[in-house]
């Protein structure tokens, strides 16, 4: 067969290696001088006709077989790529089993990861390994704080006891005076920040004034040094009464003067009269004592 054109070889300019051999019409093999891994990475041409691989060739290694020997005389040209090559896989092409083992990805090539990734079981990180947290433990100690615990973070500086779990958090920064709430699994404030510790104002209900007995509540500054001002009136006259407190309210129970059994209440938040509690002691006496629980109020005496 007669050969039209320039030399296939000649044009091309593929980064390959080439074998060539002239046919004599019964040698069916070429012997490359490099094994391409596949016949698809060798191309055969002959006079210039490209051969299809699988079809009129096969390969073994190096050894290309033709199906037919090439007749007498004609151009056989081999141009063989490498066993391996570097190509731009196709997209969703890579799975796990093309990884090789221990690869990693550095961080420049990871540019984001989404919340929805990370499922499944994390492993615990070391708290010294993390950064740019909001918030957190301020102290860890084997002991609870105390009321002279002056904090340097002031208020609501958090402490937590590694012995007990318990977890405080300051919640009046006094210096020597300071409160730490529990906020923990356990129990006991320190000191405990009961409501009924004002930190505004002061009250007295009753009493006795130059043998005149009196039906007023007073008020008086926690803030500043100063005389009483009556800010409202219980509903009759009573001495020795038992007064306690509520965050919000004040109450006073039983008295003499006379004798009663009543219970008043009035506002923290406006100055107003007394009015009466929706219920009475079972009896009543001058020189009763009282005292109160966050949830409570007690009397006793005679």
């Amino acid at each position: 067969m007669a050969y039209l054109g320039k030399d296939v070889v000649g044009i091309m300019s593929y980064s390959r290696a080439k074998d060539t051999m002239t046919g004599d019409g019964s040698t069916t093999t070429l012997t490359l001088s490099r094994d391409p891994g596949t016949q698809n990475n060798v191309e055969i041409y002959m006079d210039g006709v490209l051969q299809t691989p699988g079809v009129e060739y096969t390969l073994s290694g190096k050894v290309v077989t033709f199906t037919t020997a090439p007749e007498t005389g004609l151009n056989v040209v081999a141009l063989s790529g490498t066993e391996t090559e570097i190509l731009e896989p196709a997209d969703n092409s890579v799975v796990a089993s093309h990884l090789v083992g221990g690869l990693s990805l550095t961080d420049a090539k990871i540019t984001g990861l989404s919340s929805s990734k990370l499922t499944g079981t994390l492993p615990a990180l070391d708290g010294s390994a993390l950064t740019n947290m909001s918030g957190g433990i301020d102290v860890t100690s084997a002991s609870d704080p105390a009321s002279n615990t002056n904090p340097a973070g002031g208020l609501g500086t958090t402490w937590v006891n590694t012995t007990s779990g318990n977890m405080f958090v300051c919640i009046d920064a006094t210096t020597d005076a300071n409160v730490w709430f529990n906020v923990g699994g356990g129990s006991g404030d320190l000191p405990s920040p009961r409501p009924w510790q004002g930190t505004v104002s002061g009250y007295q209900a009753g009493g006795s004034l130059s043998n005149r007995y009196t039906d007023s509540i007073f008020k008086y500054s926690f803030t500043s040094d100063g005389n009483a001002t009556d800010v409202g009136n219980l509903t009759q006259t009573t001495d020795g009464n038992a007064c306690h407190s509520s965050e919000t309210h004040g109450y006073a129970a039983t008295g003499d003067h006379p004798v009663t059994t009543l219970i008043w209440k009035w506002s923290f938040a406006s100055d107003n009269d007394a009015v009466l509690y929706g219920g009475q002691l079972i009896a009543g006496g001058w020189g009763t004592t009282g005292t109160y629980s966050i949830t409570h109020g007690y009397c006793w005496g005679r």
